[in-house]
């Protein structure tokens, strides 16, 4: 069981990273929101600006994601490449500068360390105060209650199309 739910954490690691090159390759307005779902799983929500639907992924499909079928074998850049092709028209709307976000959610990763992910919090459900924390998963995977809080996301820019 633990084996199983280290791969899903990884790959919901791997994915943020995914973003992380997105926004090298210049879809800085995409925005990653990875969450626990109602049952406990995984949850990575990706939105585009100006966009009424985003895209979702949840571990419970495995290595489906966003349209695209991964392997443990990918690399994060090829994880990328999959989704412009896959999701070229999602990816156009989040063509825009967005260093402040990118610049946060290389950040974000990094005080995660590099076998820890960082999750949102939703202000609705969950108590005060709301807002994006890091876990590391400790030998049994399990959350130990402990909330490690990051700054607040920067704010959405204006849209502006990017040269």
């Amino acid at each position: 069981m633990y084996a199983e739910a280290q791969a899903e954490f990884d790959f919901v690691r791997r994915l943020l990273e995914m973003v992380t090159v997105l926004h090298d390759r210049g879809y800085q307005g995409l925005r990653a929101f990875p969450y626990l779902g109602g049952a406990g799983f995984l949850r990575l929500q990706l939105q585009a600006p100006g966009r009424r639907e985003d895209l979702y992924y949840s571990c419970a499909a495995g290595y489906e994601a966003y349209d695209l079928v991964a392997t443990p074998d990918h690399t994060v850049g090829q994880l990328a490449t999959a989704l412009e092709a896959v999701q070229a028209r999602f990816l156009a709307a989040c063509r825009l500068a967005d260093p402040a976000y990118a610049a946060w959610h290389a950040a974000a990763l990094e005080v995660a360390g590099p076998q820890g992910i960082y999750l949102m919090l939703d202000g609705n459900r969950m108590p005060e105060p709301a807002g994006p924390f890091y876990w590391r998963p400790a030998d049994d995977c399990q959350w130990d209650g402990r909330l490690e809080y990051l700054p607040p996301q920067p704010p959405r820019p204006r849209r502006r199309a990017q040269s």
